[in-house]
């Protein structure tokens, strides 16, 4: 025979939370702090693998996903017009310093801004050079040369380029903030002045006078950062890229593609790094769960003894569990 006891059960269910408060206030606080405590550390994991990341893109040079070494323009051109890459930027090494001891000073044309912003760098005063004679450079090669964080000062720099020694005397344009994580300090020097130092010489000259001598190879040719939509399977992409082309990768143009991403680190992670991580995954989620369901144990426990006798007066199943 049915009856409504709805109300009955309402009854009992908030005298039971009212008689239990300071018991339920504890364990809800329990709770939510278990649930704090691996939100933080998921967030603090997160921030850690992204601090990495960059700092590791740092030491590499570059924020772009890959990047082609040594090319013509002619091969840029056909490389980047695919639709999968998103954006891109070049720079063209000029030289390597000689005259800076302590550092290692790479003398490049660049694109443009968009080329500093992927390699980390900011000016701190002046633009890009417009001049013959301007240069842009860091603050480790001009402390080194002994040069002030000023525009205008002069820079003596000497560098090889083709089997020569050039030694010129440049203006300060612009200057950044030197970073000795990277592994070279870069300074960007004027179109005005590429087009007189190369005299003429054309992209299919570099190449030739970089497979004749490799201690100068690259010098000349573009290096090309490239973006694609995201950093997943870079490799993969990079090598379709070339190939669509009509080129050979490694064999035609050569390629590079930056570790730094930790999306890319984990397509290439070994079976054992895989292990190690899924097992600290389970181990955290199985803390979590034994946390909050001893939590649950506990406050329930005390009640055991008050539904044992609720049932023994003839409440059903469905009753107790709208009770709890």
């Amino acid at each position: 025979m049915r009856n409504n006891n709805q109300k009955v059960i309402r009854r009992l269910s908030q005298r039971s939370m009212k008689h239990s408060r300071m018991r339920n206030l504890f364990a809800v606080a329990a709770i939510t702090l278990t649930c704090m405590l691996f939100t933080v550390l998921a967030s603090m994991g997160i921030g850690m693998m992204q601090v990495t990341q960059e700092q590791t893109m740092r030491e590499v040079g570059t924020k772009a996903h890959a990047g082609l070494k040594n090319v013509t323009k002619e091969q840029m051109d056909r490389i980047v017009a695919d639709d999968r890459v998103k954006s891109y930027s070049w720079n063209i090494l000029v030289g390597r310093v000689e005259n800076v001891i302590r550092r290692n000073g790479e003398i490049r044309l660049a694109q443009g801004e968009e080329e500093l912003e992927n390699s980390f760098i900011e000016l701190e005063e002046g633009m890009l050079p417009q001049a013959e004679d301007d240069i842009v450079a860091d603050t480790i090669v001009m402390d080194e040369l002994g040069v002030p964080h000023q525009l205008g000062e002069k820079m003596t720099l000497e560098f090889s380029f083709l089997g020569e020694t050039v030694t010129k005397t440049f203006t300060v344009c612009g200057w950044y903030e030197g970073d000795r994580i990277g592994m070279a300090s870069q300074l960007y020097v004027s179109q005005a002045y590429w087009d007189t130092l190369r005299n003429g010489m054309t992209d299919e000259d570099f190449a030739a006078w970089g497979k004749e001598n490799v201690t100068e190879n690259g010098t000349g040719l573009y290096q090309v950062n490239l973006y694609f939509e995201n950093a997943r399977n870079i490799e993969e992409r990079i090598l379709s890229v070339i190939r669509d082309a009509g080129y050979e990768p490694e064999t035609e143009v050569n390629y590079g593609v930056n570790w730094a991403y930790m999306t890319n680190r984990a397509e290439n992670i070994d079976f054992s790094s895989a292990l190690l991580l899924g097992a600290a995954a389970v181990i955290v989620l199985v803390t979590g769960y034994l946390i909050i369901y001893n939590i649950f144990q506990i406050s329930i426990t005390q009640d055991i003894r008050f539904y044992g006798l609720l049932k023994t007066l003839g409440t059903t199943k469905r009753q107790l569990q709208r009770l709890i």
